[in-house]
């Protein structure tokens, strides 16, 4: 992806993979997001729904077919009904509902049994970004810094406004490359 032109360079990414994380309850936004119906179903920003935009988000950098989600059972019918660019084959449920590690692993998993060489980006279903095109800069950097440190795990946070206990918090470790 080149930041300036905006142009995708298909070689560039062959290996490059989102996962859209889709499996919460969305409790935190009660009483408007419910059990069967979490907060990522829902029109909150916009006419299109969370997980629609963060689908359209990753769309930008990514064809459709390098996109996952992972969820579970119940919220399926769902998924298939709102993202129908996504084929079946590219949503992960879980076997059971064990919480975001077990989740990503599996997917992870069943990404790299497709392509070894897989470089994955997870994000959550349900969160706003005011500048998508910022956060696409930050996932192609970060595709990028995989790219030629394998070995490592980007990951892009944002400064907190107030600390929280229910959120974790990111422990910077040495620049590996500036690149712009």
């Amino acid at each position: 992806f080149n930041i300036k032109s905006g142009k995708i360079d298909a070689m560039e990414n062959k290996h490059w993979y989102g996962l859209i994380l889709a499996g919460g309850s969305g409790t935190r936004l009660y009483p408007h997001s419910r059990e069967n119906r979490p907060k990522q179903f829902l029109p909150i920003l916009g006419k299109r729904t969370l997980i629609q935009q963060t689908f359209d988000r990753l769309k930008q950098l990514l064809p459709a077919g390098h996109i996952y989600v992972a969820t579970n059972q119940k919220y399926l019918p769902q998924i298939k009904k709102q993202l129908p660019l996504l084929k079946r084959q590219n949503i992960i449920t879980e076997p059971a509902k064990r919480n975001t590690a077990p989740a990503m692993a599996l997917a992870a998993a069943m990404i790299a049994k497709a392509d070894p060489q897989a470089i994955v980006a997870s994000v959550w279903s349900d969160h706003s970004v005011g500048n998508p095109k910022l956060f696409g800069q930050a996932l192609t950097k970060g595709f990028e810094t995989i790219a030629r440190a394998p070995q490592n795990i980007a990951t892009i946070g944002v400064h907190p406004t107030s600390a929280h206990t229910g959120y974790g918090y990111i422990e910077r470790g040495k620049l590996l490359q500036d690149d712009g």
